[in-house]
């Protein structure tokens, strides 16, 4: 009894509705169905955090996969039994701490007419052995042990996860990967499920670019080559785990690459220059679907949400060079790949990725610079008129919803030193305006982000695929 109100007895009895619907005390987490995501907040005092966090979480997981109350419970719906049984189903549990929390829950303690839900969620996650991840918010604390009613206290032991507005994208980076590795480690995960659906994909996508009747004279000649079908040496490396599948996969495509060119040198195998230039086509896409078996399916999840058909701004890029960080955001990014003017300052190049430089100003200027580098890239023919006024503007939009339409989108790419600058209302603009994204790399010195995405070394990987680029420039390809 506290304060007038029986706590066991209320605790019992929501135990028991859990009880009933689930048919029996919680389970442990590896024995529940489909993974699901709570959160746990309290509208006075973190509701905006968490219908932003609950927005980030449906990007990422699917909005069927992820409970919050507000968003989930149909109206009139019975809340204390649906609660208890997205409880019953929930692997990973998510307490809002903001600075009034503490105190809403003394007021409600000593209040008995007050019913605490947030309390009671917090509760049943501890007895169920749920994954529990407290999110302080904009400097709030987790509350002390000793502050708390007893039946709560074991939620503060767990490790806490900050999450700022100043800094809310990394933050939010920062939990999306904390909760794939958890739930990659429970069984029944989607893990597999993800990387053989990425490994079936590059198959199919290198497997109808190499079914060209240019590439049957090559499979004549490849011992290791039956028709229909992959060379084995590509077959071979497709059936590699997850942490290799990648490397293994391009490595095996830039060695067949090089055997078709010695046959070509050889004149085991002659082509003419329209069917050179449809060889080295086909081969540059097999090669765009090799690379991305170099990138985590679930980390690509969270990069690039299923159903995105429009330009949302600031795009993750947890890479540290240009054609790495576009490489996650391009379905076929072949279509720009290209080999650097100049040797030594990329590995690969990607011509549809803008550079940019913040430098100082206000909005108002910096706006002007980027409209101004946007022409230049788009009509590269043309004088950048002295004023660029809303018509031009406009055509500099329209060229870029066509480009990403076709496949080939342009980016503004700022470097991670320029991201503080790189102001919300400025990349609203760039997107409003110019209907372009905008990637941030990396800092490869804080090595934030570098080791996630990747399962195959990014500048290697990038270096290799210029080697590839080179192979199919060779005269062998592109006879007179």
């Amino acid at each position: 009894m506290r304060n007038g109100i029986d706590l066991a007895g209320a605790r019992r009895g929501y135990s028991l509705l859990l009880q009933v619907l689930h048919g029996g005390p919680g389970r442990a987490a590896g024995q529940r169905g489909t993974a699901e995501i709570f959160i746990n907040y309290r509208r006075e005092d973190t509701q905006q955090a968490a219908g932003r966090l609950h927005l980030e979480l449906c990007r990422h997981f699917g909005k069927e996969r992820v409970f919050m109350d507000t968003r989930t419970i149909a109206p009139g719906a019975p809340f204390p039994e649906v609660i208890a049984s997205e409880l019953g189903r929930c692997r990973v549990f998510l307490p809002l701490l903001g600075k009034d929390w503490l105190r809403i829950l003394d007021e409600r303690s000593n209040d008995a007419a007050a019913a605490d839900y947030v309390r009671r969620e917090i509760a049943d996650a501890l007895q169920g052995g749920l994954h529990i991840i407290p999110l302080p918010i904009d400097g709030a604390c987790v509350p002390a042990a000793g502050a708390l009613p007893e039946e709560i206290r074991g939620f503060v032991a767990r490790h806490a996860h900050a999450l700022r507005h100043s800094t809310w994208d990394a933050d939010c980076a920062g939990l999306l990967a904390a909760i794939d590795q958890h739930l990659a480690a429970l069984p029944g995960s989607d893990t597999d499920a993800a990387w053989n659906d990425a490994r079936a994909r590059a198959r199919h996508g290198m497997g109808r670019q190499l079914d060209h009747p240019v590439f049957t004279r090559f499979a004549e000649v490849c011992d290791d080559w039956p028709r229909p079908g992959l060379p084995q040496r590509l077959e071979h490396a497709l059936a590699a785990p997850p942490a290799t599948l990648g490397r293994q996969t391009c490595e095996a495509l830039y060695l067949c690459v090089r055997q078709m060119g010695e046959a070509l040198r050889d004149s085991e195998v002659v082509v003419s220059r329209r069917e050179g230039e449809t060889a080295q086509k086909r081969l540059r896409a097999a090669m765009g679907c090799a690379a991305r078996l170099c990138l985590d399916p679930l980390v690509l999840r969270r990069l690039r949400p299923l159903g995105r058909t429009a330009s949302r701004g600031r795009l993750p890029a947890p890479a540290s060079e240009i054609a790495g960080a576009t490489l996650p955001h391009r379905e076929e990014p072949d279509k720009t790949w290209t080999t650097p003017q100049k040797e030594g300052r990329a590995p690969l190049e990607d011509r549809a990725a803008i550079p940019v430089t913040i430098e100082t100003g206000d909005d108002a200027s910096r706006r002007d610079k980027l409209a101004r580098l946007m022409h230049r890239h788009v009509f590269p023919q043309l004088d950048v008129p002295a004023l660029l006024d809303e018509q031009t503007c406009a055509r500099l939009r329209a060229e870029n919803v066509i480009a990403a339409l076709k496949g080939e989108a342009r980016f503004f790419v700022f470097a991670a030193s320029d991201e503080s600058a790189l102001s919300d209302a400025l990349t609203q603009w760039i997107v409003d305006h110019l209907a372009t994204d905008v990637l941030v790399l990396q800092d490869r010195a804080a090595g934030e982000g570098l080791d996630g995405l990747y399962r195959y070394d990014e500048t290697t990987l990038l270096t290799l695929v210029a080697h590839l680029l080179r192979e199919l420039a060779a005269p062998e390809w592109n006879p007179p």
